[in-house]
């Protein structure tokens, strides 16, 4: 299984905290980044290769990803998408060779817990497509 990670939006939301740092590197607890919190939950469900697309600030993630490839114990990909004002079926198409095999997709700025990963793939059957939606009003 093949976890792809759509990373390559600037964050402008997020601005100022983004201007130098890929919102998946912002830090969230005790020293983590968005980006460790993803990697470590595709890892807990034995996804082993992640292909990430990257845009902005594509050089700090090309410069962190031998530190997260060691820290997980995964191989990492980086796709570079150059069309940062382009939407995410952009991103999707840049990482269209990895939908040949089983994967997981996951947006680089949605937080969750691992047992959002879990339940997906337990509920997967053979040529399915699950998604989990997040019904909460909170």
């Amino acid at each position: 299984m093949i976890g792809v990670i759509l990373a390559a939006g600037r964050g402008s939301r997020l601005d100022p905290l983004t201007r130098e740092l890929p919102k998946t590197l912002l830090p969230i607890a005790d020293g983590r980044t968005i980006l460790d919190l993803i990697l470590a939950n595709l890892a807990d469900i034995g996804v082993q290769h992640v292909a990430i697309v990257v845009g902005h600030q594509l050089e700090k993630l090309t410069s962190s990803r031998t530190a997260f490839a060691n820290r997980y114990r995964l191989s990492i990909e980086l796709i570079p998408n150059a069309h940062l004002e382009w939407n995410n079926a952009y991103s999707l198409m840049l990482a269209g060779s990895y939908f040949d095999d089983e994967f997981v997709l996951v947006n680089a700025d949605t937080l969750h817990m691992p047992t959002v990963e879990r339940a997906l793939v337990e509920s997967d059957r053979a040529g399915s497509v699950v998604v989990a939606i997040d019904f909460s009003q909170t």
